[in-house]
């Protein structure tokens, strides 16, 4: 039961498919030279307007999309509300913030700065300091897009996809489809931007020691992430209330009515 609770069936499989991806696209990665192409140059678009800031895309449109679609299948506002943001953005935010800084301390740890001759340079102790001062550091250089990218393709499928299932099973005002389709199309699409660039990270950078062990950080921080989620569920369980429908719909009988009356009028 525990099992069931902290990974269902769609995260079961994102835990096995990007374990898949990891290794088989790291040892490919080794084994084959893999061609040039837009997605090994670091300061591309797509990493420096979408990557860098990848938690901060999926936050800020995950938490209205679970809001609506919760909204939309009659779930209660206020508190869906309250349980959404618990969950995304306080629980997510510090799952991806100590997980970033775990892999920015884990360099510092294991770093040692060397000049141009590869010579050590033991006055600087920190990545920063080396690095700001002209020489390398070298160190144990944990993926941190792995981490970041498995993180929020966790977080999106965990959180949005059951609601969007009871969503899609029953038909809905027009202006509400729209609405809500918009929702989970974009959050759809940024899955699909995050594998693509979690595939061009296996391919093009990292040694695999480093890409496995963020991999390996990532599954534990959404076990944690669920654990705490398990907390919020029983302090807020989920409740029906209005729905989407109801508020859309509220100004229909008016019209109704008004119509109704003009034909017992002719009647």
């Amino acid at each position: 039961m525990m099992n069931e609770r902290i990974f269902s069936n769609v995260t079961k499989y994102w835990l096995a498919s990007s374990w898949i991806l990891v290794l088989l696209l790291s040892v490919t990665s080794i084994l084959v030279i893999i061609p040039s192409s837009f997605f090994d140059n670091p300061d591309n678009i797509l990493n420096t307007l979408f990557v860098k800031w990848a938690w901060g895309w999926t936050m800020y449109s995950l938490l209205p999309a679970v809001v609506v679609v919760s909204w939309a299948i009659g779930d209660d506002f206020r508190q869906n509300s309250l349980r959404a943001a618990l969950k995304i953005v306080l629980f997510g935010s510090t799952g991806w913030f100590l997980g970033t800084q775990l892999t920015f301390k884990i360099g510092d740890y294991t770093g040692t700065c060397v000049d141009s001759n590869l010579s050590e340079v033991s006055s600087f102790g920190t990545k920063r300091l080396c690095r700001s001062n002209g020489h390398t550091w070298d160190y144990f250089d944990i993926s941190g897009h792995t981490f970041l990218l498995s993180w929020s393709v966790y977080i999106i499928i965990a959180e949005l996809l059951e609601p969007a299932r009871e969503f899609f099973k029953k038909t809905h005002s027009f202006l509400l489809e729209v609405i809500t389709l918009l929702a989970i199309v974009w959050n759809g699409l940024l899955v699909i931007l995050w594998i693509l660039m979690l595939v061009s990270t296996q391919l093009y950078f990292h040694t695999i020691g480093e890409k496995i062990l963020a991999k390996f950080l990532a599954d534990v921080f959404f076990v944690l992430y669920r654990l705490a989620g398990e907390l919020v569920n029983r302090l807020l369980p989920l409740t029906k209330g209005r729905s989407g429908e109801c508020f859309i719909s509220e100004t229909k009988p008016i019209t109704s009515n008004k119509t109704k009356q003009k034909h017992e009028n002719e009647n």
